[in-house]
C-alpha cells in the first residue's frame, strides 16, 4: 500500500503553511515524517479476543507484518483473562518491537459491566506499552472504519476484505486481527494527515 502523491502535497503544503517560529527555516516537517520508517502495533482489545497487528511503514509504503487474535474462552475468569491478555501483548511487544502503538478509543456500552470489563482489558495492554515508554494514541471505532472502508458504519466482512486488499495479503485476517490492522492504518494515515489521533499521556 502506498500513500498518494496528492495526499503527501496536500499535507505538505498544509504543514508549509502551519509551520511556527520553533520550527528551523528550510526544514520540511512533511517529508521528515514521510520518510521516517516506523513500525506500528494497532490493538482492539476486548476480553475474548483482542485483536493485535503490526505494518511498518517506510516512507509512502505500507507492509503487513503480521497479526493474530487472544482468544479467551468464556470459562476462563476475569483475572486469567487479563493475565493472557497480558503475556500475549508483551510476547509481542518483545517479538515485533514497535515504535508505536495505536489503540480503539473508548466506546460506551448500554451494558455498564460490558464497558468496565473492556476498559480492564484495555488497561492492561495500555500498562503493557506504557512499561516499554511506547507513545500510544487512541482512535474512535467510528473513525478507524471510516479510514478504512469509506464509512462509519462498515460491518465486520467488510472491513476484513478492505484490510486484506489494501495490504496486499493472500488470506482473510480473522475479524478482530482485521481490526487492529485497520486501527494501525489508521494511525499510520494520521501520522502524515492533518488530524493525528489523541495521544494517551
Amino acid at each position: 500500500m502506498r500513500f498518494t502523491e496528492a495526499f503527501v502535497k496536500k499535507y505538505q503544503e498544509k504543514q508549509r503553511s502551519a509551520n511556527t517560529t520553533q520550527n528551523k527555516p528550510g526544514v520540511d516537517i512533511a517529508s521528515s515524517v514521510v520518510s521516517r520508517k516506523v513500525r506500528i502495533l494497532g490493538v482492539d482489545t476486548s476480553l475474548r479476543s483482542t485483536g493485535l497487528g503490526v505494518i511498518d511503514v517506510d516512507g509512502m509504503k505500507v507492509t503487513h507484518v503480521a497479526c493474530t487474535n487472544i482468544p479467551n474462552p468464556a470459562k476462563r475468569s476475569l483475572p486469567n483473562c487479563l493475565k493472557h491478555i497480558r503475556e500475549v501483548v508483551n510476547e509481542y511487544l518483545d517479538e515485533y518491537k514497535p515504535d508505536e502503538v495505536a489503540i480503539e478509543g473508548v466506546f460506551y456500552s448500554k451494558n455498564l459491566k460490558t464497558t468496565l470489563i473492556l476498559g480492564e482489558a484495555r488497561g492492561v495492554v495500555i500498562c503493557c506499552c506504557a512499561e516499554r515508554n511506547l507513545p500510544i494514541y487512541e482512535y474512535s471505532p467510528k473513525r478507524v472504519k471510516q479510514a478504512t472502508t469509506g464509512t462509519g458504519t462498515a460491518i465486520k466482512e467488510q472491513m476484513q476484505r478492505m484490510i486484506a486488499a489494501q495490504l496486499a495479503l493472500d488470506f482473510l485476517p480473522q475479524e478482530d486481527a482485521a481490526d487492529a490492522l485497520s486501527i494501525a492504518l489508521s494511525h499510520s494515515h494520521a501520522r502524515i494527515g492533518i488530524s493525528p489521533g489523541t495521544r494517551i499521556d
